[in-house]
Parts: C-alpha cells; sequence; structure tokens
C-alpha cells in the first residue's frame, strides 16, 4: 500500500501515547481482522495489544501467519523522526522474555519514519530471538495509508482531522459551506476523544440516519455531533451540513429528492429552560422529520437531560416514543476513567496556558478527572488562559473550578472589561444569537449607557472574545455570535440578579420570549406536580432566573405595550410562573392587559392561556380579581373556540369547573343532546389539512385525548349514561376509521410517486412539481 501524498500529513505526532495506541487497535480490528485486545493502562509486560489465533487481513499475507501475535506501539512526540535499531533495545529485552514462554510472532507499529535498511535491521534482529516467528515494522507512512484507503478509521478517530493538515487530508471538491463548518470546529477537533458515546452515536448514524444526544450541561453533546458532521462531510463531498434551530428552516430546506444533508439541531428544544415555541414546531414537524430520514437525510438531535424532560410532559406519547427509541437515542451521561483521563490531557496539551501552568496542574489532573463535577467543557475551560485569571494553583480552588462552573465563570465576567461585557449580555438579550457583522439595531441605547461603552467597542470586543467565550457560528446562509456554551448564560442571568440595575435592563431590552422563557417570581421550592423525572424537571426549574418584587413595575411596564401575538404566552406566565403580588401589580398598572389575555381564542395546536389564566385569576387570595366582566370575557373565548374548531381541551384544566360552573356545565349538557357536537367540528377542523401522515395522527390524537376528557367531565358530572357513553365511543370509531383511510391514501400515493420516480429516473420533488403544475396550471400559486 502506497501513496504519492506528503508522509506526516495527519500529524501522528501529536495524539500523544494513549490516543496513539488506540489508533493502532483500531487498525488492528477494522483493516487487519483481528480480534485484538488492549491491554488495559499500567505495566503491559512489553505488550500493548495481544492476539491469539489465524491471522486475516494483511497479516495472512506474510506467510499465512498463525499462532500468537504480539503488538507493540512505540510513539514520539517528535515530527519526522527516523527509527533505528538503537531504539528498540528495551522492547528487544522484554520480547526475549515473552517469546521464551510463549512462541509469537511481533509486529511493531510506530509514529516514526523508517527507511529500508532500518526495517531490514530491526527484522533481523528481532526474528533472531529464540521463540519469534516472523516481525513487522509498520511505519507512520504505512498506518496513514491504511487510514487513508479504510475512512471508517477516520470516523472512529476523528480527532486525526483537527490536528492534520486537511488540505493534505480532505477531497478538493469540499463545499464551501462545509469549509466554513471545518473552521467552525476544528479547533474542538484537536481535543476530541472518541468515547463510547460517540461511537453509539456514530452506529445509530449510520444505521438510522437519526441520533438523539441527550446528557447534562456541557457533557459533550456538541462535540460529537461536530464530529459525526465533520467526518461525513470529509468522507462523501456531496455531503452538505445545515445547522439549523427551529422546525422552519428544516421545512423550508428539505427536499424529498435530497439524500446527501445532515440536519443538526442543537439545543433543539431550548438553551437552559424548554422554549414552548421550539417544542411546538419540532412536535409538528416530527411527520416531515420520519419521512426525512426514510429518503437519506440524517437527522442529529441536541438536548439537555432536563429540558427533554420537561418536553415530554407537554409531548404526546407517540411522540416521546420517538425520542426514547433505545436505537436512536444516546445518553451522554457516562465517561469511563480512561476517557476522561484522555479528555482532560487533550484540553490542557492542546490549550494556551502557559507550560509553566501546565506543569502546576499536572500533579491534579488524576484527580480532577475523577471528580463526580468533570465534563469535557470544563476541561477545555481549565485549558483556556481566559479562566485562569483568578489562581487555580491549589486542589481546592480547582476542585471548585469544577463543582461550581457557573460561579467561577460569574468570576470571569468580574475580571472582563465593560465592552467584553457588554458584548456578552447582548449575547443574552439577543436569545443568545446576535447577527454578525453586528447591526445598529442589536445594540440597545439602554446596554449602552449601563456599560457606558460604543458600539464600536462592543463589536471588537466579540473578536476578540472568539474561541473562548463567544462563537461564531454558520447557518445555510447566515451567521451569528453566540456564547461558547450555555452554562454561560445561567453565569450572566445570575450575575443581573446580582445587580438591580442589570436585571432592569435585562427586563427592558430582552426580547420577551426569553423574558416569559428564562424568569419566575416562584422560589424554587414552591410546590409542584410530582413526576417520575421530578428530580430532572428540578434542573429546569433551578436554572429560571428569580424576579424579585422590586422589579415588578419594569416587567408590567414591558407587558402592557406587549404585542397582540405574544398575549397567549404571557397568559401562560401569569397562569404558571407569577406570583400573587405580581398579578395584583398587574390589576393595578395595567387591568386592560388581562382582559386582553383572557380574550385570546384557543384553538388546536395553538394559543391554549385563557382557562389557565381565568382559574389562576380566580384564586388570588383577598382580591375579586375575577368578577364576571372577565368571566363573561373568557366565556365568550371559549364559546368561540368550540364553535369555530371543536377545541374543548379547557375541559382538563384542574379549577375550570369551580370558575366558570355555568358555561363548563352547560357544555356538557349540550355534547350529550346535540351529540357529542365538538368532535365533529374538531375532526372537520383538521380534515382541511389531512396531507400527511403526520396531519393525520395528530388528528387522531387530539380527537382521542377529547374525547378522554369528555367521558371523565361527564363522569364527573354523573351525566355519563350508557347511551352517552355509547354514542361517544361511536362517534370516535367513525372518526378512525375515517382517518385510517386518508392514512392508507397517503401511505398509497407515495409509494405510487416513490416507483414513478424510480422507473423514469426522476427525482420525487420534479415529479411532485410537474404533477401539481399539470392539476392546477399556470396559476397554481397565485394565493401564496
Amino acid at each position: 500500500m502506497t501513496s504519492n501524498r506528503m508522509p506526516g500529513r495527519y500529524n501522528l505526532h501529536r495524539l500523544g501515547w494513549s490516543a496513539f495506541e488506540d489508533l493502532c487497535m483500531q487498525v488492528m480490528r477494522v483493516v487487519l481482522g483481528e480480534t485484538c485486545t488492549r491491554f488495559r493502562p499500567g505495566p503491559d509486560g512489553g505488550r500493548d495489544g495481544w492476539f491469539q489465533g489465524q491471522a486475516a487481513g494483511l497479516l495472512s499475507a506474510h506467510n499465512q501467519l498463525a499462532g500468537n501475535f504480539v503488538v507493540q506501539c512505540k510513539h514520539t512526540s517528535t515530527q519526522h523522526s527516523a527509527l533505528d535499531k538503537t531504539d528498540l533495545r528495551k522492547e528487544m529485552e522484554t520480547v526475549q522474555k515473552i517469546a521464551a514462554k510463549t512462541p509469537c510472532h511481533y509486529i511493531l507499529m510506530t509514529n516514526r519514519q523508517v527507511s529500508a535498511q532500518s526495517e531490514v535491521a530491526v527484522r533481523d534482529a528481532v526474528e533472531a530471538i529464540n521463540g519469534v516467528g516472523r516481525c513487522l515494522v509498520l511505519s507512520e507512512s504505512w498506518i496513514e495509508d491504511t487510514v487513508d484507503a479504510h475512512p471508517r478509521l477516520l470516523r472512529l478517530v476523528p480527532r486525526l482531522y483537527g490536528i492534520g493538515d486537511l488540505s493534505q487530508i480532505l477531497s478538493s471538491v469540499i463545499q464551501q459551506q462545509t469549509i466554513a463548518i471545518f473552521e467552525d470546529i476544528v479547533p474542538s477537533l484537536r481535543t476530541f476523544v472518541p468515547t463510547d458515546s460517540y461511537r453509539r452515536a456514530e452506529q445509530a448514524h449510520h444505521d438510522h440516519g437519526f441520533v438523539m444526544l441527550v446528557g447534562p450541561p456541557a457533557s459533550g453533546k456538541t462535540a460529537i455531533a461536530a464530529n459525526l458532521c465533520m467526518v461525513s462531510m470529509a468522507q462523501d463531498p456531496d455531503v452538505r451540513v445545515l445547522r439549523i434551530e427551529h422546525a422552519d428552516q428544516f421545512k423550508n430546506t428539505w427536499s424529498p429528492a435530497d439524500t446527501h444533508t445532515i440536519y443538526w439541531v442543537d439545543d433543539v428544544f431550548g438553551e437552559t429552560t424548554l422554549d414552548d415555541d421550539l417544542l411546538k414546531g419540532w412536535s409538528a414537524a416530527l411527520g416531515k422529520v420520519e419521512a426525512a430520514r426514510k429518503r437519506g437525510a440524517r437527522i442529529i438531535f441536541c438536548t439537555r437531560d432536563y429540558i427533554l424532560a420537561a418536553a415530554e410532559q407537554r409531548l404526546k406519547q407517540a411522540k416521546v416514543d420517538v425520542f426514547n427509541d433505545a436505537r436512536i437515542r444516546v445518553d451522554v451521561n457516562s465517561l469511563s476513567e480512561a476517557e476522561r483521563d484522555a479528555i482532560l490531557y487533550n484540553h490542557i496539551k492542546d490549550g494556551d496556558i502557559s507550560n509553566r501552568q501546565k506543569l502546576s496542574l499536572k500533579k491534579h489532573l488524576p484527580g480532577l478527572a475523577r471528580l463526580n463535577s468533570f465534563s469535557p467543557e470544563l476541561a477545555r475551560r481549565l485549558g483556556n488562559r481566559r479562566f485562569h485569571q483568578r489562581s487555580l494553583n491549589t486542589w481546592s480552588e480547582l476542585q471548585a473550578f469544577f463543582d461550581k462552573p457557573v460561579a467561577h465563570f460569574c468570576d470571569v465576567i468580574h475580571g472582563l472589561s465593560g465592552s467584553d461585557t457588554a458584548a456578552l449580555t447582548v449575547c443574552l438579550l439577543s436569545s443568545n444569537a446576535v447577527p454578525d457583522p453586528v447591526p445598529d439595531d442589536a445594540l440597545t441605547e439602554a446596554v449602552l449607557k449601563t456599560y457606558g461603552v460604543s458600539m464600536q467597542q462592543i463589536r471588537a470586543s466579540f473578536e476578540t472574545l472568539e474561541g473562548s467565550l463567544v462563537s461564531r457560528v454558520r447557518s445555510a446562509t447566515t451567521q451569528f455570535w453566540r456564547l461558547h456554551h450555555p452554562s454561560m448564560i445561567e453565569a450572566l442571568q445570575e450575575e443581573l440578579v446580582k445587580k438591580s440595575s442589570h436585571l432592569v435592563l435585562y427586563l427592558q431590552s430582552a426580547r420577551m420570549s426569553a423574558i416569559l422563557r428564562d424568569t419566575t417570581m416562584l422560589p424554587r421550592d414552591a410546590d409542584r406536580h410530582v413526576t417520575p423525572v421530578g428530580h430532572l424537571l428540578e434542573g429546569f426549574y433551578s436554572r429560571l432566573v428569580f424576579l424579585p418584587a422590586t422589579v415588578y413595575k419594569h416587567l408590567v411596564n414591558r407587558f402592557s405595550s406587549t404585542a397582540k401575538s405574544e398575549l397567549d404566552a404571557i397568559a401562560c406566565y401569569l397562569a404558571e410562573r407569577a406570583s400573587d403580588e405580581f398579578i395584583l401589580a398587574m390589576e393595578a398598572g395595567c387591568p386592560e392587559l388581562l382582559n386582553r389575555a383572557l380574550a385570546v381564542v384557543p384553538e388546536p395546536g395553538g394559543a391554549r392561556g385563557a382557562p389557565y389564566l381565568a382559574v389562576r385569576l380566580s384564586c388570588v387570595c383577598g382580591a375579586n380579581l375575577f368578577p364576571d366582566t372577565r368571566r363573561e370575557i373568557v366565556v365568550q373565548a371559549l364559546t368561540r373556540a368550540v364553535e369555530d374548531t371543536g377545541w374543548a381541551s379547557f375541559l382538563e384544566v384542574e379549577g375550570i369547573q369551580k370558575a366558570i360552573p355555568h358555561f363548563y356545565n352547560e357544555f356538557l349538557k349540550n355534547e350529550v343532546s346535540n351529540g357529542f357536537r365538538s368532535m365533529g367540528r374538531l375532526y372537520s377542523w383538521h380534515a382541511h389539512d389531512l396531507s400527511s401522515i403526520d396531519h393525520v395522527n395528530s388528528a387522531s390524537d387530539d380527537l382521542s385525548a377529547q374525547a378522554a376528557w369528555i367521558d371523565r367531565a361527564l363522569q364527573e358530572a354523573d351525566l355519563n349514561s350508557h347511551s352517552a357513553k355509547s354514542a361517544l365511543t361511536w362517534i370516535i370509531a367513525g372518526f378512525d376509521d375515517s382517518l385510517e383511510e386518508s392514512m392508507s391514501k397517503i401511505v398509497e400515493e407515495e409509494e405510487y410517486e416513490a416507483a414513478l420516480a424510480e422507473a423514469y429516473g426522476e427525482p420525487e420533488e420534479s415529479w411532485q412539481e410537474e404533477r401539481h403544475e399539470l392539476e392546477h396550471g399556470r396559476f397554481a400559486d397565485v394565493d401564496e
């Protein structure tokens, strides 16, 4: 096996001895076909690997070798170092002892350069040892050529991309977007360790085209996703990667004819807390995601474990099952001791701290890798000089660095200049996505005044902070600045809470969606529903910013000028996270907003806050916040919802019967006497669009859920007669039959279109467009 490419292109000298042994063992297993065993770290008796049996692959070509094989890996950190027989004195003494007890063949794998003369000298010397059969010397060039010939080795050891010469490793036809993404993630590749979680993710990505990476903060989910994308692009020039954030981007970019796209969604349901808008979007898009996967597209989702647990409380069971499928879900929550060591080693070795600092850390590294709080992200920070502004010399200081990362990051913030802190704050206020170049409207006057800086200074700070505290992220057609890791968001929020002026700045300047998503007025120990995942949901609640009563007036002012589109989200916030004192402040400062929020008409899969807010207002102690006028407002909204779409999900709201007893009871009586009219209206609402499997499933789920709520309510009201129960069962059975028929038509049509496209050799998308034009003519999109 030979190559005309420059030797040393993978920079194997930068791997470190342990990672080099990993590479050699992967070569033995993947390429040579041996069931090769690597010895655990520690004294190995001169053997890094051991195999017994009939040789296969390349070893078989060497005189049909069989028996016992000793594998020795010899690594050097010196680039372009040549191997000489004298470098193997210690190894030859050990081999002599082994061969005296057990005859064997000897394989030496090294990243040194080996001349023909040296290879003959080493081979003759080793084969002269009594008990040694044949000796193979596999040098740097052989290993690099072997990696080139077997692309799976690069997937198993992706760090080779990060330390190698990309111009030599990668094909010249890589797309411009691929190169841009490589530039973003190459720094992380230099330190990446292919853990068991990575290998399971690679297997799921390869076998099923869908990976759900789940784990606690800073556990390495993003690094695994980045490396999966990297190796896929490097090995196939047709592959493109789209880093997207919300479902609409997926819907707008996916094509059934596209079989070479990887959709990478980091923090799919939110960065530090659950984002309802993201959840609704991806819940509705799961059908298209599944269709894309079946047609060759590949999907990578990343999410924190406690955010997924909170999302599962809102999702229907069928969709929860998709994410919990053991074939595609990879829990990134455990690292072996060897993996921890390798991760910490790589980050310190490749870090930009001084050699003197590395030396002072050296004695503490084994202990740090064993801490329960150890994580890859914290290891990265420890190797970054910006995080050494405070003393990190003693064991107690280093332990606190890992045990209290948010606190340490707060210390880092204190050491920054005003413009640097302002730049981080702009990220927070902009939902962690600041367009690059930074536009004028991204920097509010309040930010500039609070920190006493100019727009030019903040823009310059983004450039200086890149790589340590912020990252420049490229999407399909845009690029933007974001905080390097979501835990920094938590630290910034904690800092804002400490200073009232900064908290006021947050409430005045942050996006309304961010405020509603990331804040609460309820203490962390407030009563909450106990669930099987309560320990994870506690992680969700603990990351919300607590708003004290002293800042209520500022939030009241923000709410008073809110847009109509935000009213339902505000209603949900008031119902779920507002204190009695704040609701009273709203009543005193902006009572009209409460009326507007109650008047928002709910609909399937959309607005839902009105009945929850009604119950919340009726429960505020010592106040009459739900008089007949407001009761009438919410009754009108619910009446319209039932009449327009059949929506009756208010039945599941605890306390709603007490809040609006007359409407509640009349609704149930009308349902029984009118043959459960709301069910028919709900079916009709869904029937306007049953064009996909996902839409049909959504309709079925909504109808089944509403039937269950009506049945339960009728039982509680003692109205569930035998005839009423039979009628409800008959109605839902009829809808199920209709939906099943719609599903069969969709499946049949998809199969027909796929077969037709294959027969004519045309992409499915092309066939769909042609058929649409034939059926609807020139004016097909006149109403779009």
